[in-house]
């Protein structure tokens, strides 16, 4: 199966119609995201990222997108925290497209609470760097993000559209070739749609997140709000009676003086951005309860 999913992976930046079918059987091989399948999605994460993240990003046919974020979204509940947080920062770092650059926000809200290892160290260090990349003077893309966004959406409308085509036409002759059969595994493939839409649920919640009717800056602003969110619980110890061994407990204190810098310049940003400041506004206030 491992040789398998490589060649597949291989065919990702192949052409359209190649790339479907790859993203198919990955989908069929790596989801859902447990046992077997969670360690060998982990083992891959690092070669399935980028491209991805670029059949996400694009204008591609929306069923390609669909499985694209599934996949996305697996890969963020398993794969190593340390290094699924070096590997997200360092696609930012590479000048990854604005939609990707979405994407990848979203996914370190997922990764960032599995970090337990020098927990501190890594929040930290990982805080700093989306602030200086998104909340220092002059750093803020949204308006050049939106301006890109309007250009492709003709361009992406038609190529979905040219893709449905395409893909019903497929999918009715696969489905006619199929008809002999179908009732003797009417059972597995109602587990398997099952299993298929509990990953296509994760995806499409990973979508909606990047995705704001007020444009990117709102998506970008909530996604900044749930990064520093996501590690409230885990990050600040409830009371003082837990135990000092806990290396959590020990980052606590830094970690809280880091989120709260993170979260004042965000919600500045919004109030000078003139975006709504009900996100980081509400996870400043959980920090400080």
């Amino acid at each position: 199966k491992a040789s398998t999913v490589a060649a597949h992976i291989a065919s990702l930046s192949a052409d359209a119609s190649l790339a479907r079918a790859s993203l198919r059987a990955l989908a069929t091989a790596l989801l859902p995201p447990t046992g077997e399948r969670a360690a060998l999605l982990d083992e891959h994460a690092f070669d399935l990222l980028e491209p991805l993240l670029s059949l996400a990003a694009s204008a591609t046919p929306r069923p390609a997108a669909r499985e694209a974020h599934a996949l996305l979204a697996g890969l963020a509940t398993v794969v190593g925290p340390r290094e699924g947080v070096v590997m997200l920062l360092g696609v930012l770092s590479a000048g990854a497209p604005p939609r990707s650059q979405l994407l990848v926000v979203a996914m370190l809200a997922a990764v960032l609470p599995r970090v337990r290892r020098r927990r501190h160290e890594m929040l930290s260090s990982t805080l700093e760097a989306l602030s200086a990349r998104y909340l220092a003077r002059g750093a803020w893309p949204a308006a050049d993000w939106d301006a890109a966004a309007e250009e492709e959406t003709a361009a992406a409308e038609e190529a979905a559209a040219a893709e449905a085509e395409a893909t019903t036409a497929v999918e009715e002759a696969a489905a006619a070739a199929a008809g002999a059969g179908a009732e003797r595994e009417k059972e597995a493939v109602g587990a398997a749609e099952k299993e298929e839409v509990e990953a296509a649920v994760a995806g499409e919640a990973l979508e909606a997140a990047t995705r704001s009717d007020s444009g990117s800056g709102a998506a970008l602003l909530a996604l900044l709000a749930r990064c520093a969110a996501s590690v409230i619980p885990d990050g600040i110890p409830d009371g003082a009676g837990q135990s000092t061994s806990d290396e959590r407990t020990a980052d606590a204190a830094p970690t809280h003086a880091v989120l709260e810098t993170f979260l004042e310049a965000l919600v500045e940003r919004a109030a000078r951005e003139g975006l709504g400041v009900e996100a980081p506004c509400a996870a400043l206030s959980r920090l400080r309860s």
